[in-house]
């Protein structure tokens, strides 16, 4: 059964002949409470320098060098997507402030610039306190060696208890004097250290008070749904609420009326045309851009899987956001043709 689910995870990989080794390398990682959900070593330093990469980042070694202590978080959800990095820096004389970044998403016409929020000396204190297991670790807390050479061992002993755990998020905490990967399957009480630095940077964003944390999965989700908006995100955020109210409705409970209701002009034609897209595809909408005080705009997808299940087929819309009694609505929608990903050449 715990084979099972190695060859779940497995079956993502690329086909390769050197197969067995891949087996145990997956497998390996499992068994050192390293490894995510799509198979990844989140406990190699080499594989820290990917995420670092994926996010435009320094690591905390090189900040060292230009004296500033740095403690960072970053967050893996249940599938093996990276969610954000939160970064706490401090000055020597004793300035802190944290700094948070989602990976780049093409999706977004402009890729928004980091969350910054000025920390106080208790902030930083806590921060160390909740970080402070990833001071000169090793990032690994058992060895691939002995690992492997348990494999047989601990899969064929029909005795043992079979544990399931799929989908469990996890954190990589990085210092420049060490880094630890804590994954809620093995290590809970490291995942909650993780989480609960995210409290401590949000109350210093006042950007982010607007959202309410029972709309989101939890608070790492959430500030990266902030960190994503653009222009001014006070007014982004005003817009959020007419964006996340399209997201809300469910192409199968749809009516024209709903679809109206998010419009200034309740003549426009591009109602019957949101409303049409709505009967074959799912919409989402993207965190929105604030350009003016009763201005936003947004990108989004009407997006459905083919009936045979082998290709992914997309609309990209575009939308104008009026500011209108007091609440945002659709000046205007536009959208292009159809486009298919087939899922077999689709790296993701």
């Amino acid at each position: 059964m715990r084979i099972i689910l190695f060859l779940i995870i497995l079956l993502s990989l690329p086909f390769a002949a050197n197969a067995r080794a891949q087996v145990d390398t997956v497998i390996a990682a499992f068994d050192r409470g390293c490894s995510d959900n799509r198979g990844n070593d989140r406990c190699d330093p080499e594989y820290h320098s990917i995420m670092r990469k994926l996010y435009g980042i320094e690591s905390a070694k090189t900040l060292k060098s230009r004296k500033l202590d740095v403690r960072r978080v970053y967050i893996i959800n249940g599938y093996g997507r990276d969610v954000i990095a939160v970064t706490f820096l401090r000055k020597e004389d004793g300035t802190a402030w944290v700094e948070i970044l989602s990976p780049a998403w093409d999706l977004l016409k402009v890729q928004p610039r980091k969350l910054i929020g000025t920390l106080s000396p208790s902030d930083w204190k806590k921060v160390v306190e909740l970080t402070s297991l990833a001071d000169n670790a090793s990032g690994s807390k058992v060895s691939i060696a002995l690992a492997l050479a348990n494999i047989e061992e601990q899969t064929n002993d029909s005795e043992k208890p079979i544990t399931l755990c799929i989908h469990g998020w996890g954190a990589v905490f990085e210092t420049a004097s060490g880094d630890f990967y804590a994954g809620s399957c093995k290590d809970e009480e490291g995942v909650t250290k993780a989480f609960d630095t995210l409290p401590i940077a949000r109350a210093v964003l006042p950007e982010c008070t607007g959202f309410q944390l029972d709309e989101f999965r939890n608070m790492a989700s959430l500030l990266a749904e902030c960190q994503l908006l653009g222009g001014d995100r006070y007014i982004a955020f005003e817009a959020w609420t007419l964006a996340n109210a399209i997201n809300q409705i469910d192409r199968q409970d749809v009516t024209r009326d709903a679809v109206a209701s998010f419009f200034a002009d309740k003549s426009s034609i591009a109602i019957d045309q949101l409303f049409n897209l709505y009967q074959q595809n799912d919409i989402y909408v993207f965190p929105p851009y604030g350009e003016a005080a009763d201005k936003a705009s947004a990108s989004g997808q009407a997006s459905a899987y083919s009936d045979d299940g082998e290709s992914y087929e997309y609309n990209e819309i575009s939308f104008e956001f009026i500011k209108k009694d007091g609440a945002f609505l659709i000046e205007s929608m536009t959208y292009e043709e159809r486009k298919t990903i087939r899922l077999d050449e689709d790296s993701e």
